[in-house]
């Protein structure tokens, strides 16, 4: 309870705010000025190219072409 009275939770993203997040997340396409403190989390995934594979109707594992 202590922290949480304390924090002031911000997502920085270019992309526009989900729908249903928590209000108490301030959504900025920029890094707020005169934080004390950084929490960073980056999703990995969205940054770095990964193969995608399924299995299709015969069980064969294919590649999924996500992008052109």
């Amino acid at each position: 309870a202590d922290v949480s009275a304390r924090v002031r939770p911000y997502a920085v993203e270019l992309a526009a705010r989900p729908p249903g997040l928590d209000d108490r997340i301030v959504w900025r396409d920029e890094p707020p000025e005169g934080v004390t403190g950084l929490l960073f989390a980056n999703e990995w995934l969205d940054n770095v190219p990964v193969d995608v594979a399924e299995v299709d109707a015969s069980g064969t594992p294919r590649y999924v072409r996500v992008r052109a």
